[in-house]
């Protein structure tokens, strides 16, 4: 079964997993003028990826401001709306379940990201190298670190 996780938002990706392994992943396609979410292209990835099931992260807008809200909210319509175009069963997942599943036995007290990072290398060592981390801060991809989470999550959830 392949699996797509979507972190949603400007930073967000989608990422798939087929059993143990990692298929693709893609940062978030985002319009000409990188505001939102790429309707169009979000349709193209799940037509080319044709996932069995998708969990998607469920959209919390937060200190992000009126503007950046509305945007945040637009880009997430923009990916349901694809999703269901493309027929393909989906899981909507709070933020809160899939992290507290997926952080598991880690040190409470650190950093969510650092937390993601431990679980990616205690989960699945061999995809750290797969993710692309930042030049200059040398971390993983947030969106797409999220989004394989989420569809570990998922993994788990349908087994």
């Amino acid at each position: 079964m392949i699996l797509c996780g979507i972190d949603p938002g400007k930073q967000g990706a989608l990422a798939l997993l087929e059993g143990p392994k990692l298929l693709n992943f893609s940062k978030m396609p985002l319009s000409h003028d990188q505001k939102t979410v790429d309707f169009a292209a979000v349709c193209r990835l799940l037509n080319d990826f044709k996932p069995d099931h998708i969990y998607l992260e469920r959209a919390v807008a937060f200190s992000q401001g009126v503007t950046g809200a509305f945007n945040y909210g637009k880009g997430v319509a923009a990916i349901e709306i694809a999703i269901q175009l493309s027929a393909i069963p989906c899981t909507q997942v709070m933020p809160a379940k899939w992290t507290k599943f997926i952080h598991q036995g880690i040190k409470a007290d650190l950093e969510p990201k650092v937390k993601s990072a431990i679980a990616l290398e205690r989960l699945r060592p061999k995809f750290k190298d797969l993710i692309p981390k930042g030049p200059r801060s040398g971390k993983y991809h947030d969106g797409i670190l999220d989004a394989l989470l989420i569809a570990l999550y998922g993994q788990h959830q349908l087994t």
